[in-house]
Formats: structure tokens, sequence, C-alpha cells
């Protein structure tokens, strides 16, 4: 349906585990939630009209990184 999220979140995850922030249980996020926060992301921003991955991502980390408030 999504036809940027396996990538996104491929792309985050791997962010992520370089960094050490995939384990859950040590304060990181666990694929779960990475695949709830893009598939969220991209049906509400309607980035999925979109064709570039390199856009969708850029969007998806400029939401998180300035606007997202946990």
């Amino acid at each position: 349906m999504y036809k940027d999220l396996r990538n996104i979140v491929l792309i985050v995850k791997k962010l992520l585990q370089k960094h050490d922030l995939n384990r859950s249980y040590h304060g990181g996020l666990n694929s779960y939630s990475i695949v709830l926060m893009t598939s969220t992301f991209i049906e509400n921003e309607g980035i999925n009209e979109q064709n570039q991955l390199s856009h969708n991502l850029e969007q998806f980390f400029h939401f998180f990184g300035n606007y997202f408030d946990p």
C-alpha cells in the first residue's frame, strides 16, 4: 500500500543501529515502533504520491526532527 514504507524503515533501522539506539530495552526504538511511525507519517502527510525516496525520507526526518513533540 505504501511504496516507500519498507525503504524508509530499513534506512531508519540502519541509522539507529549505527548509533546503538536499536534496542528498546536500552531506550531505543524497536522495529514495530518504527513501522508504526513511518506508516502513520506517510498516511497523514500524504507523501505516498511522491516518486522520489530521497524526498520522502527527507520529509520524514524533517517532521520527526523539527515538529514531532513526544
